[in-house]
């Protein structure tokens, strides 16, 4: 089946071949150019110019311009075709000013209008999906801006440029949608015009075109419900009540409006649907689920029955998918599924954040980092979770009165801190510009019925994606920064006063280790003092013995005395002062302790040595008594003997 496109493309062609002008007369003169043939041209204008714009608001509601390969030369194809229509050159001026009118101003330029309108719109989108670092600070097209400008069009050319710039102004609010105020009054705007005969409506796509519209509005409502304090009012026809999506949902979208209120938990029985979902798909394998079965039991996995395993293996089909895509050659799909696998990770984040350690979720983090540097999605949800995180950690480390044991641990959780939050604004910025919803279904998973004769299906970017909302971030971005400051000032606070602490302890060391050391020289002064006292006392009571010494030996044994006496008393002082010379004293302590041995022993007998003399001499003189009372009586005897023989 041809393309919306191709049928642009054919429909110029067969309408205005080479020489076309030939069959309706329009190079004769004005009188000789007959009325029917000149009304079979308006004719045909007619029909080609409804074909046209037909096609092309077909084009853009069925969303060819994501799903159809280099579509922007098609486009430049179709633009250089009608540039080339050929254009006849009648003598009479009146024909030509007609010619001028209908065929030149309100056909060929208004069709270049529309498809420079198209063009500008694609290229806009081409440029958002290449997730590029530029910050493209304007964006205007003066080709079409000086067509719009000075070309006088007539009104059914200026009503048929308005639903194309109608619908592709929705289109962009369903790739971009913010919930900013202006987007719910532009689709409030297109909402009431799209009813209005002189304005938007009448047209054949024009209830379409609105059930879309009300369906981004719906998003728009449900979205900015969600992040109020305050209930959301309007005051229509004199009466004020409260916005409510009951009344602008339709068919075709009753479905995705049921998975928006289960996925953000609108639902108070949200469980129970994603348990439905589950027992559904839980006997089937994950290749063989669409994206939206997989974001089912994405949402099953880590919000219900919280599994980290079963996610990985979801993530790891997708990344699966997502290396198909990158064989293809459709951009939109290629774009979807870097989304895709990011989503996926930063759901696994999620639940390794609230499960695991610091190290676990460091280490997931830089995964998810180099993942993004791959596929160029540089989203801020990994920085908000990790930075969540340490946060508490730090706060919980201070409630815990634990600072002072983990200074190096939290210095280091601080610089860690610092280094994600440098890329937490910078990916704040990049998603200002580039990321507007956090996941993304495929093209054809994002095709709705559409219930109209001449489309079957129309594209919807944002499927069942309520917009980011970019502010609540930016607002926490802001509060995790002061948190962390406030941390760090505590900590600078608290290292001045562990400094001025540590100072102190060594202070009282000092005072402490003074003071001792006063106390010891004040008892060994008093020790000293009364060895002194003992010496001279001692002295003075032996000097008086002196006098009872009678010959040399007493005198040198009553000095040997007192010399090694006063030694004593030398030895004790020394052993209190101690100091240097105790501890050479220490050295030679074996070698002084023989030495004072053996002068004890030498000085024992001397002491003794008048006493063991006459021990010797009284033993002896025993030992002479004791063999003349055994030999004595026997000389006798013989003696006796003698005598008698004489």
């Amino acid at each position: 089946m041809a393309t919306p496109s191709e049928k642009l493309l054919s429909s110029i062609s067969e309408n205005f071949p080479e020489e076309w002008y030939k069959k309706f007369n329009l190079e004769e003169v004005v009188e000789e150019t007959k009325e029917e043939d000149y009304n079979s041209f308006l004719e045909l204008i007619k029909i080609s110019k409804e074909s046209f714009f037909d096609n092309i608001n077909i084009s853009i509601l069925t969303g060819e311009y994501v799903s159809a390969d280099n579509f922007q030369e098609i486009l430049n194809g179709i633009k250089e075709r009608l540039a080339n229509i050929p254009q006849p050159l009648p003598e009479a001026a009146e024909l030509q000013e007609k010619l001028q009118s209908v065929l030149n101003r309100n056909y060929i330029e208004c069709l270049k209008v529309a498809i420079n309108m198209y063009l500008d719109f694609t290229v806009w989108v081409s440029v958002k999906l290449k997730l590029s670092s530029v910050d493209y600070i304007s964006h205007n097209n003066e080709e079409l801006s000086d067509a719009l400008e000075n070309e006088e069009f007539d009104k059914e050319s200026y009503k048929s440029l308005a639903f194309v710039q109608a619908n592709l102004m929705i289109s962009r609010i369903d790739h971009f949608q913010t919930p900013d105020i202006r987007v719910y009054r532009d689709l409030l705007g297109y909402s009431r015009d799209l009813l209005k005969p002189k304005k938007l409506g009448g047209y054949k796509f024009s209830l379409l075109l609105k059930e879309k519209n009300d369906y981004l509005l719906c998003k728009w409502i449900l979205r900015k419900k969600d992040i109020s304090s305050f209930p959301i009012h309007h005051i229509k026809n004199n009466i004020e009540q409260e916005l409510d999506v009951n009344d602008l949902i339709t068919n075709p979208f009753k479905e995705w409006i049921d998975i928006i209120k289960s996925h953000y938990q609108f639902d108070s029985e949200w469980k129970q649907g994603s348990y439905s979902d589950f027992n559904e798909l839980k006997n089937r394998s994950l290749e063989s689920l669409s994206i939206l079965q997989l974001h089912r039991l994405i949402k099953y996995y880590k919000d219900v029955s919280k599994n980290l395993s079963n996610l990985k293996k979801i993530r790891l089909e997708i990344v699966r998918r997502c290396e198909i895509s990158k064989d293809s050659s459709n951009a939109y799909d290629k774009f979807v599924y870097s989304i895709l696998v990011n989503y996926a990770l930063n759901n696994e984040l999620s639940l390794v954040e609230e499960n695991g350690g610091y190290e676990k979720l460091i280490e997931h983090y830089d995964f998810i980092i180099d993942v993004q540097a791959t596929t160029g999605i540089r989203n801020f949800f990994p920085q908000n979770k990790v930075i969540s995180f340490l946060a508490k950690s730090l706060e919980n480390k201070f409630s815990e009165k634990k600072v002072l044991k983990d200074l190096t641990e939290l210095r280091s959780i601080i610089s860690k801190c610092k280094e994600i939050m440098k890329d937490y604004k910078r990916n704040i910025k990049w998603s200002e510009r580039n990321y507007n919803y956090v996941f993304h279904l495929p093209f054809k998973e994002c095709l709705v019925k559409a219930g109209n004769s001449e489309i079957d299906k129309i594209f919807l970017a944002s499927s069942f994606v309520l917009p980011l909302n970019k502010t609540n971030y930016i607002n926490e971005f802001d509060e995790f920064n002061e948190r962390i400051g406030n941390v760090e000032s505590s900590l600078k606070i608290i290292e001045n006063v562990e400094d001025e602490l540590s100072s102190l302890s060594k202070m009282k060391e000092e005072v402490i280790t003074l003071k001792k050391e006063l106390v010891d020289k004040e008892m060994k002064s008093m020790e000293t003092i009364a060895i002194f006292t003992t010496i001279v006392t001692f002295v003075l009571s032996s000097v008086a013995n002196f006098q009872f010494i009678k010959n040399a030996y007493q005198a040198s044994l009553f000095v040997v005395c007192l010399a090694v006496s006063l030694g004593f008393f030398v030895f004790l002082m020394l052993l209190i002062r101690q100091g240097d010379i105790y501890e050479k004293l220490r050295t030679y302590i074996w070698k002084i302790l023989i030495l004072l041995g053996v002068g004890t022993f030498l000085w024992t007998l001397l002491i003794f040595s008048k006493d063991i003399k006459l021990l010797v001499k009284s033993y002896y003189i025993n030992n002479q008594k004791i063999e003349n009372k055994i030999f004595k009586p026997n000389l006798l005897k013989n003696g006796d003997v003698v005598s008698k023989d004489k």
